[in-house]
């Protein structure tokens, strides 16, 4: 499987001044294709009885708008909105090696598999700081988004929603070093009438830090009811720390059990090395291994090696 992405990202206004009010409108475009008609890397893990993806890297096979909303910022970003069009799992539930372009491309490691976070489409986003320690954060999205369109039609014509709310600590502004994060995470997603998907909701819960050295660890947990959601119960948890000079080395394993009870439960395990060639170039060689994938009986295991190289310019 192989594939490649290609995005272009940027801010296009700004309105405001960072002490008082402050707003500006985010934008990215990026075009997905898989390489010399192979299947995607996506769809590795399901191929061959994986309840989960082996990446996140959606096919989208032309030039489409991924991102474009509005962020308002108030009293230095103790407060927030954010409304357009947008990927809920960029606010929901996040933690540091949240990112399939420079950690783990799994989706046991990625977005919680406990949580049915639908395809980019219209949103709206907000948050709250109590104190320097205290966040509230919440957000309702269209449940029927899809990724590289800008259809907000469904939005508020099917209103079939997608709504979450999050409660957490983070580290004191006054010592960055540690960046503790621990939250607890509620959403629900309604009826999806076309897509014969009933109501479902779920919690999620989450720990990380970040060492004085660099070192990320985190732990993360989740249960589900309905259909809607990869897995029912999961439980999850790894890290990354620099071996050598700007490199990471990250390893993770998880458990989780899928919504089918006929379905076994399954052990996902995952281990990257990201090197930093040049400043602006890395590559990953990365590896995965599925023990008892969920959707075959066939399979004892599941062994699948992998190599990025991501370039920023």
């Amino acid at each position: 499987a192989s594939s490649g992405v290609f995005r272009i990202l940027g801010t296009w206004l700004t309105v405001g001044s960072h002490d008082k009010a402050y707003g500006r409108l985010i934008w990215k475009m990026e075009t997905r294709n898989p390489i010399f008609g192979n299947p995607t890397p996506r769809d590795m893990g399901f191929d061959t009885g994986s309840a989960l993806s082996t990446a996140n890297y959606k096919e989208l096979d032309y030039w489409g708008i991924t991102d474009l909303f509005w962020m308002q910022q108030f009293n230095r970003g103790k407060h927030a909105v954010l409304a357009g069009h947008m990927d809920p799992g960029d606010w929901a539930d996040q933690y540091p090696l949240l990112n399939a372009w420079t950690a783990f491309m799994n989706d046991a490691f990625y977005n919680n598999p406990t949580e049915a976070i639908p395809k980019r489409g219209f949103g709206i986003v907000g948050q709250t700081f109590f104190t320097d320690n205290l966040y509230l954060m919440g957000g309702i999205h269209d449940a029927n988004g899809k990724d590289g369109k800008l259809d907000f039609s469904s939005f508020w014509g099917t209103r079939e929603f997608f709504s979450w709310a999050e409660f957490g600590y983070r580290g004191s502004k006054r010592k960055l070093s540690t960046r503790n994060n621990v939250h607890l995470h509620y959403w629900q997603q309604d009826a999806r009438r076309e897509a014969g998907v009933g109501e479902s909701w779920g919690l999620a819960f989450t720990y990380s830090t970040i060492t004085d050295s660099g070192a990320t660890g985190f732990v993360r947990a989740g249960y589900s009811r309905g259909g809607a959601a990869q897995m029912r119960r999961f439980i999850g948890g790894g890290g990354s720390f620099k071996p050598f000079g700007r490199d990471h080395l990250g390893v993770a394993i998880s458990w989780g059990s899928p919504p089918d009870k006929t379905r076994r439960n399954q052990l996902t395990g995952e281990i990257f090395y990201r090197i930093q060639v040049t400043q602006n170039l890395t590559i990953t060689p990365n590896y995965q291994l599925i023990i008892h994938p969920s959707l075959t009986l066939e399979t004892g295991r599941v062994s699948i090696p992998g190599l990025r190289m991501r370039l920023v310019f």
